[in-house]
């Protein structure tokens, strides 16, 4: 059989299309995988070998018919959307670059999560998959939106349940006879009293007698 130079191969700057052409002019089999790259646009050749003799390079000498294996291009491998939350702006752009993740601001805003001055929001959540360059919008937090307990201890449940609504928080357990006056109120077991500050969206639990 004829024998053909692998030096063609060596062209992997080259699309899939002209790496097939200039392999089976020599008269050499082509076959082709994908895979990810950052740096390979898609569609070129990010590396290829001989098959059965993957020590071959180029300019060595095969028989004509050998299968050149190729590896194309896909693009960029999706990556984990870190969590940045928490962290000051310096950090999360550190983060967020080191992924090849860029990052854009929105609205400072309040924030249970986070302290005055750090990220307290971010979009899309930790771990959702995204290509490289996308955007992690952020937003700096405010601190907590804190809002004051409004009077019931001392009332009925109904009206009571009322005012915490009004005032953004949740009602959680609720004891005792809810037609007497409130004995006491606590969030995650920490009793709490009438004006206090406390996050929006608190869990309020209720004692009556």
């Amino acid at each position: 059989q004829r024998r053909a130079t692998a030096h063609q191969a060596r062209q992997i700057s080259h699309s899939r299309e002209v790496a097939f052409e200039k392999l089976t002019a020599q008269g050499l089999t082509v076959s082709a995988t994908e895979d990810s790259s950052d740096t390979v646009p898609i569609g070129n050749v990010i590396s290829w070998s001989v098959a059965k003799q993957p020590s071959l390079v180029a300019g060595d000498q095969v028989l004509q018919g050998t299968v050149i294996n190729l590896v194309v291009s896909n693009g960029p491998a999706l990556r984990a959307v870190p969590l940045i939350v928490g962290l000051n702006l310096e950090q999360a752009t550190a983060v967020a670059a080191e992924l090849g993740l860029v990052l854009g601001g929105s609205a400072d805003s309040f924030s249970n999560d986070a302290a005055a001055g750090l990220v307290g929001a971010q979009s899309p959540p930790p771990g959702e998959m995204v290509p490289k360059d996308s955007t992690i919008v952020y937003s700096i937090s405010l601190g907590p939106d804190l809002v004051a307990l409004p009077n019931i201890v001392g009332i009925n449940f109904v009206e009571s349940e009322k005012r915490l609504l009004e005032a953004g928080f949740v009602v959680g357990e609720v004891s005792g006879r809810k037609s007497y006056r409130m004995k006491s109120a606590s969030v995650k077991g920490v009793a709490i009293k009438n004006g206090e500050m406390l996050p929006r969206g608190s869990i309020i639990d209720m004692v009556f007698p």
